[in-house]
């Protein structure tokens, strides 16, 4: 089934809590707007727009309501968590960061946040924010790590880029163990979803995904 906001130019939606709510944006042609889709009743809803950022973009939103993203002027940029109870933003940035890079994939029902940040370098780091304390998730001896999504065991799953320029998926728990997962015989792998038992979904494909094959990989039990 196709769903676009009303009125909309265009209509992205990039997560679903198991509550069959997601999140995305519509665009009006000149400015985006952040909003979610309840499946079963077919309602939308725009979170307001961030004053001074004409671009608007929820990411990830919990059973909970709270939901995470960015916004977007120029090349500026900020991290938002809407907190549904109080219908207000908070916004943050990892201690350290370069300006405009920190960038939130996923949001757990514990409030848990995945995501990433470029340091002054320009290299990429996972970033694991517990409240208000930020860890570091880099996969051992990759070039830039991607997270993209955290289950409520705290699992994160994303993208590394390796020495070699390859794109690679990837698997870290709680404990800090990282496993490499990728499609096999595909030259790039990127894994953009995990559920509560681990299973896991993305591509694979040829390099640069220009080519790709979507797939699931399913724990074994």
């Amino acid at each position: 089934e196709t769903v676009d906001y009303p009125g909309g130019v265009d209509t992205g939606l990039y997560g679903v809590n198991n509550r069959g709510v997601t999140i995305g944006y519509y665009g009006d042609g000149t400015t985006n707007h952040a909003v979610t889709y309840t499946v079963s009743t077919g309602t939308w809803t725009a979170l307001p727009d961030i004053p001074n950022y004409s671009q608007n973009y929820g990411f990830c939103i919990n059973d909970l309501g709270f939901a995470v993203g960015n916004a977007f002027q120029c090349s500026s940029s900020v991290a938002w968590i809407w907190d549904p109870k109080a219908g207000s933003y908070s916004f943050f940035a990892v201690p350290g960061a370069a300006d405009s890079t920190t960038s939130p994939s996923c949001i757990n029902d514990k409030n848990e946040i995945a995501g990433y940040y470029a340091d002054s370098s320009g290299v990429y780091h996972g970033l694991l924010k517990e409240h208000g304390t930020y860890t570091t998730v880099d996969f051992p001896g990759a070039a830039d790590t991607f997270p993209d999504g955290i289950n409520n065991r705290g699992t994160i799953q994303g993208e590394i880029i390796d020495t070699a320029g390859a794109a690679d998926g990837f698997v870290a728990s709680p404990g800090g163990v990282f496993t490499e997962v990728n499609y096999p015989g595909a030259a790039a792998t990127a894994i953009v979803g995990i559920n509560d038992r681990g299973d896991l979904c993305g591509s694979g494909g040829t390099a640069n995904f220009a080519t790709t094959q979507a797939f699931v990989a399913f724990v074994e039990r």
